[in-house]
């Protein structure tokens, strides 16, 4: 007698049950149901023919991934119960699809996120800096003391010069600046000197 009823759902099993638990599931149904003790499961339980095809599906590996395969497909229906509730088997549902996260639409955001604050970065110049840190940036007024090192002053005081950029001890700043040393050693200095100091100008 064919069935078309799930052999998963016939023997009260999950769909990843190891060999031993279906097995067991087999057994069980089968001293319940066989004809030779009198077996009934009742208007709602599966017949001995149904739990003999189930067995015969998933007791063969490759009929349990042939039979796997053949579901893998969309379904509307949230759910499957098995059972009348008395005692016929566990009761079971069928286990919703995983959500698909959309990898490319990710990917795509972070690449553009990326890019704008590229780009926000690249067009925004330093703001000017306020009290001295001694961080030496681009921007930073600076004075050059008697070993020719670079140090942070205010920019609303005297000063000889604004650093253009501040860049590795082994590159060179653009010829018309002037190179110093920073003094916290962070790296060479490119200088753009001022003609006048701030202050010193007479009236």
């Amino acid at each position: 007698m064919a069935t078309d009823r799930d052999p998963y759902l016939v023997l009260g099993v999950a769909r990843d049950a190891s060999e031993s638990e279906i097995r067991d599931a087999y057994r069980r149904l089968a001293r319940r149901l066989h004809p030779d003790v009198g077996g009934d499961a009742g208007p709602a339980g599966p017949t001995m023919a149904e739990v003999n095809a189930a067995w015969s599906t998933l007791s063969d590996p490759a009929r349990r991934r042939a039979h796997d395969a053949a579901r893998q497909r969309p379904s509307t229906d949230h759910g499957t119960r098995v059972g009348d509730g008395a005692g016929a088997g566990p009761v079971l549902v069928e286990p919703l699809a995983r959500p698909r996260i959309p990898w490319r639409l990710m990917l795509g955001i972070v690449v553009l996120g990326s890019a704008a604050v590229l780009t926000a970065h690249a067009n925004t110049r330093p703001a000017p800096p306020g009290a001295p840190d001694q961080l030496i940036q681009a921007g930073s007024c600076v004075d050059i003391d008697d070993m020719s090192a670079a140090f942070e002053v205010r920019c609303d005081g005297p000063h000889e010069g604004v650093v253009r950029q501040l860049i590795a001890f082994d590159r060179s700043c653009p010829q018309d600046t002037s190179s110093h040393q920073d003094r916290q050693g962070m790296g060479i200095a490119c200088v753009d000197l001022v003609e006048v100091r701030a202050g010193d100008e007479s009236g």
